[in-house]
């Protein structure tokens, strides 16, 4: 392993972030652990900041209410996500699938999953009602249904040290009563990029796919269909510094 130290300029200040990455041959389901080193650093100087101009994270473990809502995640945390799964105790392991297959009939019932397409397609559809787009249709019905996080267990994240990085990414500084409610007064911190969308896109550009991210509830049977194409290796310095370009790729593109 080695240090990377990633020198940022957020908020008018200069910060820095340090992560580890692994050296010489390595998968490209090891860049996971730097991305999520990268996005926790990053939501830190956030969640600092907001707090400095009087703004504090209200969530809370046993909140929940946000593991209702469609997440997106990048392919390579659907690929992990189905690892994790299959490393539980058969018990435990055969509950939480049956709380994805659960969420999927739910979803084929409100008619946000095609039900002649094959399972690992990994997308959902919207006929965008006027006034709304594909996305605004899709996570609204999607929330309406209350379909909760396969992994949500008494309130809480049941895989939290292998949790998403849209959702290590997503904290609220309003009241948590109003996420009870996709209302548009929810306040979320600043993210000045989704580490998600860098890592979908580094593993388009690396394995040379199109892939889009993934809702967490479709994951599974995603992660079957395409697993075999995460197993690509390269050199661990040289993907690491290429995932930063793509990092820095995105801050400039959200900053214009």
């Amino acid at each position: 392993m080695d240090l990377l130290n990633l020198h940022l300029h957020l908020f008018d200040g200069d910060h820095e972030v340090s992560a580890r990455y692994r050296t010489g041959p390595t998968k490209v389901m090891e860049l996971l652990p730097l991305a999520r080193e990268i996005s926790e650093g990053i939501t830190a100087i956030v969640i600092e900041h907001e707090r400095s101009e009087g703004r504090n994270v209200s969530c809370r473990a046993g909140c929940g209410a946000c593991c209702a809502q469609l997440v997106p995640i990048a392919p390579v945390e659907a690929v992990r996500l189905a690892e994790v799964v299959e490393a539980m105790p058969g018990r435990r392991r055969e509950a939480v699938k049956a709380r994805f297959e659960n969420a999927v009939r739910c979803l084929r019932g409100i008619g946000l999953v095609d039900r002649r397409a094959s399972p690992g397609q990994g997308a959902l559809r919207s006929p965008a009602p006027t006034g709304k787009t594909p996305w605004e249709d899709v996570s609204h019905r999607y929330f309406d249904a209350r379909i909760p996080c396969p992994f949500l267990e008494d309130g809480s994240c049941g895989v939290y040290p292998e949790r998403p990085m849209v959702c290590r990414e997503y904290n609220v500084t309003t009241p948590a009563s109003l996420c009870a409610t996709l209302t548009p007064d929810v306040r979320d911190i600043p993210r000045p990029c989704r580490m998600s969308e860098v890592m979908k896109d580094f593993t388009n550009r690396l394995l040379g796919r199109n892939d889009f991210n993934i809702p967490l509830t479709l994951s599974l049977d995603w992660a079957r269909a395409h697993r075999d194409a995460f197993e690509r290796e390269g050199d661990g310095e040289e993907l690491a510094i290429e995932l930063v370009r793509l990092l820095r790729e995105a801050d400039d593109s959200e900053s214009a």
